[in-house]
């Protein structure tokens, strides 16, 4: 008896089942519960794929956006002095958005390498 992979859920399972215990995807038909195929799951997962890496790209913009909009304000706006406290949250807003970004840049290398 060996231990392989189901073909739906990527869980260990027996060689010598027909149905996976955890997602119940029959291993004889090559389709699940609900009467899925393989290239269904598989479509299933890309897209998921797609989704997750579509959110992480806006999530970087938004952050981007975000530092840029408080640099630009800060420039603009900020010529009446150092000691105004919107000087302050103006470039405190400018670091989060950069903090932001390029954290959601590592994710964004960490997810393509998975």
């Amino acid at each position: 008896m060996a231990i392989i992979q189901c073909p739906s859920c990527k869980d260990k399972i027996s060689d010598k089942a027909t149905v996976c215990n955890h997602c119940h995807f029959n291993l004889v038909t090559g389709q699940t519960a609900q009467g899925e195929s393989q290239e269904q799951i598989a479509s299933k997962a890309k897209l998921a794929h797609l989704k997750r890496r579509y959110s992480l790209q806006m999530q970087a913009m938004s952050g981007l956006i975000v530092f840029l909009g408080a640099i630009i304000i800060w420039y603009f706006v900020g010529e009446r002095g150092m000691t105004e406290p919107s000087h302050f949250i103006q470039l405190s807003i400018a670091f989060l958005g950069a903090i932001w970004y390029l954290l959601t840049r590592i994710r964004i290398i960490l997810f393509k390498k998975n």
